[in-house]
């Protein structure tokens, strides 16, 4: 199985044309699966900013285990923003595609506490 790219007290960055997204993924080391990841998003043109949480979202087996990571959702008043592991930001409202730009994640590499123990050669290489 495949482990997902989220670990405890990694920060991430999307930056898209329109739109600079942090995320920060708040789980125990080990987790395979999280459903604590914090969405600060900013439109870049009106400096309008939402907060959201959400979960990692992987792809499943027959079985329903989570293997290869695919990226972070969040859902909030009937919208979902959708992260990928490759940058692409994907805004939709039921099965309407609203907003959909790809961008280029930056990674804080920095331990922070919850990761204290979290080895550097056991952290997953970021694109």
């Amino acid at each position: 199985m495949t482990l997902s790219r989220a670990h405890a007290g990694q920060n991430g960055t999307l930056e898209t044309k329109s739109f600079s997204i942090s995320i920060e993924v708040k789980c125990e080391e080990g987790e395979v699966t999280c459903d604590n990841v914090k969405y600060v998003g900013t439109n870049k043109k009106t400096g309008e900013s939402v907060e959201l949480t959400g979960k990692t979202l992987h792809h499943t087996d027959k079985e329903g285990n989570p293997g290869r990571f695919l990226g972070y959702i969040f859902k909030n008043k009937g919208v979902t923003y959708f992260l990928s592991d490759d940058g692409l930001l994907r805004v939709s409202k039921g099965e309407e595609i609203v907003l959909e730009e790809r961008g280029t994640w930056t990674w804080d590499e920095s331990e922070g506490e919850a990761a204290d123990s979290h080895k550097k050669a056991d952290s997953p290489k970021r694109p």
